[in-house]
């Protein structure tokens, strides 16, 4: 029975893999099983928020966050499986690899198969299509991203581009290549393309025959823009989540930053080898009591004195007084505007004294929590407010001693 010319071509279930390869339930979705993808689509992205906020979020949790990870991992897998499974017209759908396409003395290669590959690595679905030239160039191209990203992470953003470009290109490349008639089902054949397959075999005697082997036929005009606008839509789609993927990689290392603890001047707060989160709001304001990491140039140098260094170190300490304000220690007591602070975080008493002195507007006051083995300001000054990284509100590891910083 023939199609009528405005038939559409049936779902494929590659493609649908394609898509589900971008985000669960995305290829569910494209196949009609609109309810089926919501569902995989729900749980991937919720999976994705509790990971973000057991990594990030104040009282998150890195244990959680790395088994948040797996699932998620294996949630996407499952629902790539899924979405081929849903369009297979198998009775029992199974995934047409390398092995499984063989078709006698030929090999019956997948379009979106080809693709599906390069998704995974830019480059390695060409040469599975034997497109040799054009596979050997975007794997040298990807090595080389991968090199730049290596020495700047801003570049990381052009990845994505070279993922799309690669699935375009061999989309577009493969839509004008002689097609089996045994794997051209993914496409309904319109009246037209039928009787030119028919005149090119010579069946014109009632109908169309079946032959063995399959032989190759170069697609028709309309299946061809079909490939290539299902090929170019997929890429579309590509960029943008490769975009949206390496783009919060990068605003999170600006908004949030890991640092690890190198001395004892913040115990018992802080021990060695904590791994603090860092926020890095623009927005910040420095408060009282608040932990900080700056950047500064005072070393300790020959004979224990105050020393310039040309590069610059980052330090973790508390914020004590802010601009303006007046801060003073008299037997062992911090005084701040003639008022004591209770810090019951100090491990001992402040052993020295601080004669009063006034903190010039746009500086801060910095203490370590072990004010008696602490290089701070009490020894070199004030700093300046411009050399704060940002506010650290969060032990993320070890996962002992994961906890929110006051």
């Amino acid at each position: 029975m023939q199609s009528s010319p405005t038939s559409r071509p049936s779902p494929s279930p590659w493609y649908a893999v394609n898509l589900s390869l971008l985000f669960p339930g995305v290829g569910h979705v494209y196949g009609g099983q609109v309810g089926r993808g919501l569902l995989w689509f729900g749980l991937g992205f919720g999976l994705l928020l509790t990971t973000i906020w057991a990594f990030l979020g104040l009282h998150g949790n890195v244990q959680l966050g790395a088994g948040c990870l797996g699932m998620g991992v294996v949630l996407w897998v499952f629902s790539v499986i899924d979405a081929y499974g849903c369009l297979s017209q198998e009775p029992k759908p199974v995934f047409r690899s390398f092995t499984s396409q063989e078709c006698k003395d030929e090999t019956v290669k997948d379009l979106w198969f080809s693709v599906f590959l390069s998704q995974l690595l830019p480059g390695l679905g060409h040469l599975y299509a034997q497109r040799l030239v054009a596979g050997a160039v975007f794997l040298l191209m990807t090595l080389l991203w991968l090199v730049a990203v290596s020495l700047s992470r801003s570049v990381i953003m052009g990845m994505g581009l070279l993922w799309a470009t690669a699935c375009a290109q061999l989309a577009w490349q493969l839509s004008f290549q002689p097609l089996q008639l045994a794997g051209a089902s993914e496409f309904v054949a319109t009246a037209s393309s039928v009787g030119t397959v028919a005149d090119s075999l010579g069946r014109n005697r009632g109908g169309l025959q079946m032959i063995d082997p399959p032989l190759k036929v170069s697609p028709a005009p309309a299946v061809a823009q079909g490939i290539v606008r299902r090929g170019f839509l997929l890429a579309i789609l590509l960029l943008l989540s490769r975009s949206l993927m390496f783009g919060s990689v990068t605003l999170a290392e600006r908004w949030v930053e890991p640092f690890s603890v190198p001395s004892e001047s913040m115990v018992p707060t802080l021990q060695v080898g904590d791994r603090i989160l860092v926020s890095k709001s623009a927005s910040y304001q420095p408060k009282r009591g608040d932990i900080v990491v700056f950047r500064s140039h005072h070393v300790i140098g020959e004979g224990g004195k105050v020393a310039e260094s040309q590069k610059s170190h980052f330090f973790v300490k508390r914020l004590v007084a802010l601009g303006g304000d007046q801060v003073e220690i008299i037997q062992g007591q911090l005084w701040v505007n003639g008022q004591p602070r209770v810090e019951a975080y100090l491990p001992e008493s402040i052993r020295y004294e601080l004669a009063p002195q006034q903190v010039p507007p746009g500086e801060l006051f910095v203490l370590g929590d072990n004010r008696n083995f602490s290089f701070d300001s009490h020894v070199w000054g004030t700093l300046p407010t411009r050399d704060v990284v940002g506010h650290a509100y969060r032990i993320s590891w070890p996962p002992e001693r994961n906890q929110p910083l006051a």
